[in-house]
């Protein structure tokens, strides 16, 4: 397995849209083209990226970066219906968190609806922790960034 993030691009684009999860999950994600199209409005904060192992694309994932607000966020990380339970999500967040650890980011915050305490579980399993604070629909968690 080797997991690596890709730009979106016009070439990828269509890659990136057809990334769908398993029905279940539909109420507890945004699809790709919703926050595609947040990226378009807010493309001086979000970055959108398409999540492969090796030419495979097995997900997507956003993040926010504001460095002058010192906010770094994962605000979506989905892997697709048939490539999930294979240990790509779990790499995915690793590298998000040294993604945003090396855009400069102390502290990392996600969240997730409050019916989908599944992925709850493998936040923390990497060191996120919940703050206590629920908004709109969503549970809030936060990593800090040890500085080395």
């Amino acid at each position: 397995m080797m997991i690596r993030f890709e730009p979106i691009t016009q070439d990828n684009m269509d890659d990136a849209i057809a990334i769908s999860v398993h029905p279940d999950q539909e109420d507890v994600i945004a699809p790709v083209v919703y926050s595609l199209a947040q990226c378009y409005v807010l493309s001086d904060i979000l970055t959108p990226f398409l999540i492969m192992n090796d030419d495979l694309p097995v997900g997507f994932i956003l993040f926010l970066i504001a460095p002058k607000d010192e906010e770094y966020e994962l605000c979506r990380l989905m892997i697709a219906q048939k490539q999930q339970k294979k240990g790509y999500g779990r790499e995915a967040l690793l590298l998000a968190i040294q993604y945003l650890a090396d855009a400069g980011a102390k502290k990392i915050e996600l969240s997730h609806q409050t019916n989908n305490y599944g992925v709850g579980k493998l936040y923390e399993s990497v060191g996120f922790h919940y703050t206590g604070v629920i908004e709109d629909g969503e549970v809030m968690m936060e990593m800090v960034i040890k500085n080395d």
